[in-house]
């Protein structure tokens, strides 16, 4: 079953990575763990159904789920990982030493291209050494 959004086949996803992109926001932090429903503006982080609250059944229409995105660090290199739920990312944020879940990193500059899983509704970044850093998104049509 794919996720809303998400591109069906090959076709679909080569259109959309050679498309057009939608701004949907930033994610800002300054320094610590924080997600697309967790910035101080937030955006795509509210699912159509929330389910039963330990993220079974959620109708993940209305987040970053299934979309191919496009980001951009513009201030500070910053780790970034998608997520099922805010509440897991809460209770196990992304982190810049080894162990569980330490994101990607990506460079100031760096434009990376990738689908969201059809359950990773919310995208989480934080920096090394604490920096403040703002990271653009954009949605690929």
């Amino acid at each position: 079953m794919a996720g809303p959004g998400r591109p069906q086949n090959l076709q679909l996803l080569t259109t959309a990575l050679n498309g057009t992109w939608t701004f949907l926001g930033r994610i800002v932090t300054a320094g610590t763990a924080i997600n697309n429903a967790t910035t101080a503006t937030p955006f795509s982080y509210t699912p159509q159904d929330p389910g039963d609250g330990n993220g079974q059944g959620i109708n993940f229409a209305g987040t970053l789920a299934g979309k191919t995105l496009i980001i951009e660090p513009i201030t500070s290199a910053v780790r970034v990982l998608p997520g099922e739920s805010v509440l897991g990312m809460v209770a196990n944020p992304v982190t810049v030493a080894a162990g569980a879940n330490p994101g990607l990193r990506f460079a100031v500059g760096e434009r990376p291209t990738f689908a969201m899983g059809q359950t990773q509704g919310w995208l989480q970044i934080i920096t090394e050494g604490g920096a403040a850093a703002t990271v653009l998104v954009w949605e690929l049509t």
